[in-house]
């Protein structure tokens, strides 16, 4: 299960160097995001023009790993587009642990993956928070965004975008996890993020980056 961070406005890490690029192939990866994606306007139209991601709902989630599909997707979701600033490294996972829950259920290894530059990709409207949180609690996206001076909905031209991949958290098949176990490996999962954060953030220029954890 290959998981990315952040998600970021329009996900640039999680298409360029994920879904669309050669180095995934081999792996046969099933790229999912949130089922009602696809169906918003603008935003539906980037996912369907991508061609191959799918918009996932639990029942779906739950028949792709059944089968042992490799796996990508966003943890964060809505909320860390959220959050987004400008400039800042920030993640929304303190409270997201189903796709642990899931991995521990169904026998699948996390892999950690870290897009630096993500933050950079657009200016956005990053105030009110939470009522904007709270708008994610019904499947909204709450981000008003600004990119390519000419072509907005495109990322800023000068951003740079480095995507690393960290180690497998190899992690015990147990097919109904207690809570407990859910938030031991939940823990280990945000100390390998961490971890994947700090041995990366000097070779991509960025030696005092700070990850903020939400």
């Amino acid at each position: 299960m290959l998981c990315y961070h952040p998600h970021g406005a329009l996900s640039v890490g999680f298409a360029w160097n994920g879904a669309h690029t050669s180095k995934t192939d081999v792996y046969k990866v099933t790229w999912l995001v949130v089922d009602i994606l696809p169906k918003l306007p603008i935003m539906g139209y980037v996912v369907n023009w991508f061609g191959n991601m799918r918009g996932v709902s639990p029942p779906v989630m739950r028949r792709f790993l059944e089968s042992g599909r490799n796996v990508g997707l966003i943890p964060g979701g809505f909320e860390e587009a959220t959050i987004m600033k400008r400039g800042v490294e920030r993640v929304y996972l303190r409270r997201r642990k189903g796709f642990v829950k899931y991995a521990l259920r169904y026998g699948y290894n996390l892999h950690p993956a870290y897009t630096f530059g993500e933050s950079d990709t657009y200016l956005t409207f990053h105030w009110f928070v939470k009522a904007r949180l709270a708008l994610n609690r019904f499947k909204l996206p709450a981000i008003a965004v600004f990119g390519d001076p000419l072509f907005p909905l495109f990322p800023r031209p000068d951003t740079r975008i480095n995507t690393f991949v960290g180690d497998a958290l190899v992690l015990p098949h147990l097919p109904e996890p207690t809570d407990a176990q859910v938030d031991e490996w939940h823990t280990r999962y945000i100390e390998a993020l961490q971890a994947l954060f700090d041995s990366k953030k000097a070779a991509v220029g960025k030696p005092e980056a700070v990850l903020e954890i939400w």
